[in-house]
């Protein structure tokens, strides 16, 4: 798996949410903007994915990734991303 972008949108904090991040990965697939929630806690950090929610009350997850590896990479790409965006402040 190949991230070849990432887009942030910071929003105003909502507890620990600080925004929202977009990925194109291998070029053939884009996990769109306002998706994947970027949460801090002091300097922790993670991310969280979409989920859906039926009226009868079941809960669906739009995507997530399917092993920890893919997981981490992703979340460390997005880490650094609000990072250095942070930085540069």
């Amino acid at each position: 798996m190949k991230i070849d972008s990432i887009e942030l949108k910071r929003i105003k904090p909502e507890g620990t949410l600080q925004g929202f991040a977009s990925c194109i990965i291998s070029g053939g697939l884009n996990l769109k903007l306002c998706s994947i929630g970027l949460h801090v806690e002091g300097k922790h950090y993670w991310i969280t994915f979409p989920k859906l929610r039926t009226p009868s009350g079941e809960l669906f997850f739009s995507y997530i990734p399917l092993d920890d590896i893919t997981h981490r990479k992703l979340e460390k790409a997005i880490i650094e991303k609000y990072e250095k965006e942070i930085k540069s402040l």
